[in-house]
């Protein structure tokens, strides 16, 4: 419960200390009732055609409360893969390059670093041959035969010259916090060995996607990386074992719906190694409840 002093003129963040998150209609006035008790998390209905506690120019429509997608930016989730044979350019020196390059590496990437300062790791990298440095800022003509470009760093006039270059050489570019600029955007990611967990807000809360993803590490332990390495080496020999699809991919539900997984987070390796033979050789796995996919 909360109390607003009287006559108090609410903008969207005192509203949001009282609603959470809610759509509201630009360009009107909302005003305090006075000492009066408001529902701090109201129900949907509650807001539909009340004040709760509010003088308004007029009752909050009932799609405020509801989620809509707007305008948000609607894109397409893809992972790209043969980034060893392909140029990546980083353009900045700080810490938000540190983390791209980071995740470029991950990727076994080629990365080249354009900017006239480096971090403390960026500058080991480059002193390593780990990645390209070019000691200077961004120059037109930096990305011909480029095929990913980020952007950490660069003033608007700069941004909308690497934009117009990206654009002439059809480059991949991601500049950061300017979807204007850009033509994708990253999400945050998990990795646990050949798991790969992309998450994206539409770029309405980079911070939540970071929470989210925070939240995720905690679910998706390193048992995953482990249990992957082991499926990946059995795939062929499955293949090999049971020719007949419905058999193979009877097998494949069974290893992954099993107590693998659970044992593999409980440190009882010996024990989830003989549970995957055992799956693997049963003759009586059920072959009917099992979803189509490729294997």
């Amino acid at each position: 419960m909360q109390s607003l002093p009287s006559e108090q003129r609410l903008d969207y963040v005192s509203l949001l200390s009282v609603y959470g998150v809610l759509s509201l209609p630009s360009g009107r006035e909302w005003i305090s009732a006075g000492h009066r008790t408001v529902l701090k998390h109201p129900r949907a209905h509650d807001l539909s055609y009340r004040y709760v506690g509010f003088f308004v120019s007029f009752p909050v429509p009932p799609v405020a409360c509801e989620p809509s997608c707007g305008d948000v930016m609607k894109g397409y989730p893809i992972f790209l893969i043969g980034l060893a044979e392909k140029r990546c350019v980083v353009v900045g020196g700080g810490s938000e390059a540190e983390r791209k390059v980071t995740g470029l590496l991950e990727c076994d990437a080629a990365v080249t670093v354009i900017s006239a300062e480096l971090t403390p790791q960026l500058r080991l990298w480059a002193e390593a041959g780990t990645i390209t440095w070019i000691s200077r800022s961004y120059q037109c003509g930096d990305l011909p035969g480029v095929h990913l470009a980020i952007v950490t760093d660069s003033s608007p006039s700069m941004r909308a010259a690497i934009c117009h270059e990206a654009e002439t050489e059809r480059v991949l570019l991601n500049v950061v916090d300017d979807t204007s600029h850009s033509n994708f955007t990253a999400g945050a990611v998990v990795r646990q060995g050949a798991l790969t967990i992309a998450i994206s807000t539409s770029g309405c809360a980079p911070a939540l996607a970071v929470r989210l993803r925070q939240q995720l590490e905690r679910t998706f332990g390193p048992e995953y990386a482990l249990f992957l390495d082991w499926l990946r080496a059995v795939r062929a020999p499955l293949a090999a074992r049971y020719p007949n699809f419905s058999e193979r991919r009877a097998r494949w539900y069974a290893l992954v719906d099993s107590e693998i997984l659970s044992w593999l987070q409980q440190g009882r390796v010996d024990l989830a190694r003989q549970r995957m033979a055992e799956i693997i050789a049963d003759a009586t796995v059920d072959t009917a409840e099992s979803t189509p996919d490729t294997w």
